[in-house]
């Protein structure tokens, strides 16, 4: 089965699935791992686009259980005035927003991320 867009959107928002039920409908935490591209290109019927990966949101506890805390972490790298992704990331959580980078980001939250956040940047 193959789907396609008809048009594509600025901003494009992708939500991976890391929780499943097993066989005793217990919650689960999937750790599968997703390279995190800095940059994707999608096709529509009508046009090309290059997408910036903006966001990350993170989700760090190990717990599934629905009284816990869990521990989320939101990587931010913004906007720069010309419109391309700007350097270094920023990594919120509930105490601290501290500086980072691409490189930890794509690299070391393989595990964790998700929901991705692509801005749209034309190419042609």
């Amino acid at each position: 089965m193959t789907a396609a867009f008809a048009t594509l959107p600025n901003v494009l928002f992708l939500h991976l699935k890391r929780f499943a039920y097993d066989h005793n409908f217990n919650m689960q935490k999937l750790k599968y791992k997703v390279k995190l591209d800095k940059r994707i290109v999608l096709k529509s019927k009508q046009d090309t686009a290059q997408f910036n990966l903006v966001n990350v949101i993170s989700h760090f506890g190990p717990s599934t259980d629905l009284d816990a805390i869990p521990d989320y972490v939101i990587f931010f790298n913004g906007v720069d005035p010309e419109g391309g992704p700007q350097e270094p990331w920023l990594s919120y959580d509930d105490r601290t927003v501290s500086r980072t980078d691409r490189k930890m980001v794509c690299g070391l939250r393989e595990r964790e991320a998700y929901i991705l956040t692509y801005q749209r940047e034309e190419i042609w």
